[in-house]
């Protein structure tokens, strides 16, 4: 035709190996009308296909391979699942768990990371299983504001200091005890004198100015089958990260030792 207008009014059909070809710049719209592309689609190479509005865009069942960037939401509904390639996944913005559903990790080696992050992780009001083991780095803290916190297993404090800044510490088992490691500059052990002494020195690094000392009598120690009077024990001195010094009001005895226990608080 020329350059004018062509008008169709009525079907149009091009036969069977036959071609519908446009070149140039011009642009193809058809009506409001169904369109039904019924061979395979190809968009040449930095070519797009553009949808505007609210309308929406469906697919059959086959796969679908989206090879560039989306930029829009995807929603998805029924019970389908939603499966990832192997390369990394970036969720840029919040992520919401809907009620009653779960992330779960498959078995292996992954990780859940938060390391690089300065913000707060927070659990809901369920129960929390660490399976592994848990280690709170650095300076950080294990906090429980309020509750009860039950560990079955024992805790362990390999440096530092464990403390309870406003509470009791309570055994709550009868026969429950505190093991306290005895040893070179402990701060409990037990010691037994030589023969005809009231007197004896116990050096550890433990004591201090401020500490509490207890002494108990104890004939069943080692070599103490006699002992000096009926346990009268005394701290009489001490010297701060070196030593404490138990006496014997009662005086030595021909052929008894001095045989106590002792520990140290503070």
């Amino acid at each position: 035709t020329g350059t004018g207008a062509v008008s169709l009014n009525g079907s149009v059909t091009i036969a069977a190996n036959n071609s519908f070809t446009q070149s140039g710049t011009g642009t193809f719209a058809t009506g409001s009308g169904a369109v039904s592309l019924n061979g395979d689609v190809t968009v040449a190479t930095d070519r797009n296909i553009t949808q505007t509005g609210a309308g929406t865009f469906s697919t059959g069942t086959g796969n679908i391979s989206l090879n560039g960037s989306i930029v829009t939401n995807i929603s998805q509904t029924g019970a389908t699942t939603f499966s990832t390639g192997t390369g990394t996944v970036s969720l840029n913005g919040d992520t919401t768990l809907a009620g009653g559903k779960a992330l779960t990790a498959a078995a292996g080696a992954g990780n859940f990371n938060f390391s690089a992050s300065t913000g707060t992780f927070q659990t809901s009001s369920g129960a929390v299983s660490l399976n592994g083991d848990t280690t709170v780095t650095g300076t950080k803290t294990f906090n429980v504001a309020g509750g009860l916190t039950t560990l079955g297993a024992g805790v362990t404090v390999s440096s530092g200091n464990a403390s309870v800044t406003n509470g009791n510490l309570s055994l709550g088992t009868a026969g429950n005890k505190i093991s306290i490691t005895a040893g070179t500059n402990a701060s409990v052990g037990a010691a037994v004198s030589g023969n005809n002494v009231s007197t004896m020195v116990v050096s550890t690094t433990a004591v201090t100015a401020n500490s509490l000392i207890f002494v108990t009598g104890d004939a069943t120690l080692g070599n103490c089958t006699a002992v000096v009077g009926a346990y009268d024990l005394r701290v009489t001195a001490r010297t701060a990260g070196t030593s404490f010094t138990v006496t014997s009001t009662s005086g030595s005895g021909s052929g008894k030792a001095l045989c106590f226990n002792w520990w140290i608080i503070n």
